[in-house]
């Protein structure tokens, strides 16, 4: 075909991933941008190009309703009236400001379900510790959680930063907010490394009265992870979403404990590599001969 041609003509080596099938004949998809991505790393390649005949990523690949694409600096309503549907009016930035990060080329991602905004990401790039892509916030209407917009917005970003050759993104989230923890941790593969102590200060909110303790995970977005010789489980006490934005006794009992189990294992280079969300339990491992740029 004239386009691979025209490729390899200009020095690119194309990937094309198929359909694949495992040993009983189920279908299944191949992520081609991660072989690429992988590829390019292993050739210290000067550029990574995506071709495709859509103009976003879409949560559901058939259904064009299901768009998600960036934000221009003229479209900053939309953004600011999704972000204030999700989590209220005080989490809203200043107008001025996202028109400065869309203008300076921040990751600004809207999410549409039949026309209508569902979902949003807020993410720029950072070097504190190696350049990274820092995904600062990703959110989601109620009414639609857990119908994978969460997830196909972190892999919106994760194709904005393979196209510019970032291997590497970073976020915080909750460690009491288990379903947030299964997306992060199982879902995208990514590590918890650190865990910070009130990281944002008080927040009200979905956050309640509580400390705003955050744990770091670190996302190698070509899929490296660390082989680990030692394994540990560390319980999560049961507390529910109204009881921390309540700030109840009993979301403060379980933060005080999760942290005093967290802390010391993650300052003393342990990992998180997963979770169970029926056991309500995290499970930690020791790397061998592995070291992440501590955020």
């Amino acid at each position: 075909p004239s386009i691979l041609t025209a490729l390899l003509d200009d020095g690119f080596v194309p990937v094309v991933a198929t359909i694949g099938v495992d040993d009983k004949g189920q279908a299944y998809n191949i992520n081609a941008d991660t072989v690429a991505g992988a590829i390019a790393e292993a050739l210290h390649a000067e550029k990574l190009v995506y071709l495709t005949d859509i103009e976003g990523l879409r949560r559901v690949v058939d259904d064009p309703a299901s768009l998600i694409r960036r934000t221009t600096p003229d479209e900053l309503d939309v953004l600011r009236a999704t972000m204030e549907s999700v989590w209220g009016p005080e989490i809203v930035p200043p107008r001025n400001l996202l028109r400065g990060l869309a203008i300076g080329g921040a990751c600004l991602l809207v999410a549409f379900v039949d026309d209508r905004p569902v979902g949003f990401a807020l993410g720029w790039m950072g070097w504190h510790g190696g350049v990274h892509f820092h995904s600062h916030q990703v959110g989601v209407v109620a009414d639609v959680r857990g119908g994978g917009v969460g997830l196909a917005l972190k892999l919106a970003q994760r194709n904005l930063c393979l196209s510019e050759g970032v291997t590497e993104m970073r976020w915080t989230f909750d460690p009491l907010q288990l379903t947030n923890a299964h997306l992060n941790l199982n879902k995208l593969g990514a590590l918890g490394v650190t865990y910070h102590v009130n990281h944002y200060g008080a927040l009200g909110g979905i956050n309640g009265s509580l400390p705003s303790d955050r744990l770091t995970v670190y996302w190698d977005l070509v899929g490296r992870r660390p082989d680990v010789d030692e394994t540990v489980r560390v319980e999560v006490p049961m507390v529910a979403p109204e009881q921390i934005s309540s700030g109840a006794p009993e979301a403060v009992s379980a933060r005080l404990a999760l942290r005093d189990a967290m802390v010391p294992l993650l300052a003393g280079g342990w990992i998180v590599t997963g979770v169970s969300r029926h056991d309500r339990a995290y499970l930690l491992g020791r790397p061998v001969e592995w070291k992440t740029r501590q955020p």
